[in-house]
């Protein structure tokens, strides 16, 4: 996906079915079935996922398919996100002179249809504050320019630890935060990991079904509602990638991983704590740890209260 010109995900035989009727649901609640009754939405617990028959991992993978198909990225909102993000490099590097790069979800194309467009402005940290107002300065002005052949509006500043400057051009919603070579450097990290799972950008087609689970099935992602941030999203689907890569194929297969880890996992009031139970994991195979890392250092754990949301997986 990092350098496809067609954002197309077809199935097996090259093409998508069509004919979807209104039991699709009830279809693929019975995918997964293993010949026991079918469960309620508040059970708590997943079954094995070997006890799953093959042929119906593979129905349900299918059905999956179509899902990712539906709300991945197309040449359509990747050409209109494409022009905004040029807009945007274009107006501040005449105005100032100062380069503006993305990063995140929409370079590494595993963003919602209706997901954001994150900029970072570089420059020497000593003038940081100064380029903030300015971008700001010229943000606003062009959004009181009507022969502007962009259309920019609700143009405000978070004056957080994390400055950032939000708007909306062409009705889509840009951030533009300063200096954040960390995002950078995330997005090419996980380029390469794309590039080492191969599978048809399994990695990408995961983020993007279960970023899309998170946020319209469950409501738990959303980093300024005091949820799941995608970067905090992401490292769970790299640790799942990086314990169970033998026996991923589809991403509906990481999707169950992904649950099945939280599952596993003991609330309490402080914060979610891993219990000990017992993971199958494919002996001896780091495939995400090629060499040492150069530098290791301790990071805080954070927190998140999600347990009452949880129990309506």
């Amino acid at each position: 996906m990092g350098d496809l010109q067609v954002c197309d995900f077809p199935t097996e035989n090259g093409h998508l079915h069509q004919n979807h009727h209104q039991n699709d649901h009830d279809h693929h609640h019975g995918l997964l079935g293993s010949g026991q009754d079918p469960v309620s939405p508040s059970f708590s617990s997943n079954p094995d996922p070997w006890s799953i028959v093959e042929e119906n991992w593979e129905r349900a993978e299918e059905f999956t398919r179509e899902i990712v198909y539906r709300i991945h990225p197309t040449v359509e909102s990747n050409f209109k996100r494409k022009q905004v993000i040029g807009y945007v490099q274009r107006l501040v590097k005449s105005s100032l002179g100062f380069e503006v790069f993305p990063y995140g979800s929409v370079p590494l194309k595993t963003y919602l249809p209706d997901g954001d467009i994150d900029l970072t402005a570089i420059s020497s940290p000593a003038i940081e504050e100064a380029l903030v107002s300015d971008i700001h300065a010229v943000l606003r002005r062009e959004e009181l320019n009507e022969d502007s052949t962009f259309e920019v509006k609700d143009v405000h500043c978070i004056d957080a630890e994390v400055k950032l400057i939000k708007c909306v051009v062409q009705n889509t919603v840009v951030d533009i935060s300063f200096n954040q070579l960390g995002g950078l450097c995330t997005l090419c990290f996980l380029e390469e990991v794309d590039r080492l799972v191969g599978k048809n950008h399994l990695f990408k087609r995961s983020i993007i079904l279960i970023k899309a689970w998170c946020y319209y099935e469950s409501r738990i992602l959303g980093a300024h509602h005091g949820l799941i941030s995608t970067y905090a999203l992401e490292t769970l689907i790299l640790y799942i990638f990086h314990l169970f890569h033998c026996s991923l194929n589809g991403p509906l297969a990481v999707r169950f991983r992904g649950l099945n880890s939280l599952d596993c996992a003991c609330a309490s009031s402080i914060e979610i704590l891993p219990c000990a139970c017992s993971i199958s994991m494919c002996a001896n195979c780091s495939v995400l740890c090629i060499h040492e890392p150069l530098n290791v250092h301790a990071f805080s754990v954070g927190s998140l209260q999600i347990s009452g949301l949880l129990q309506h997986v």
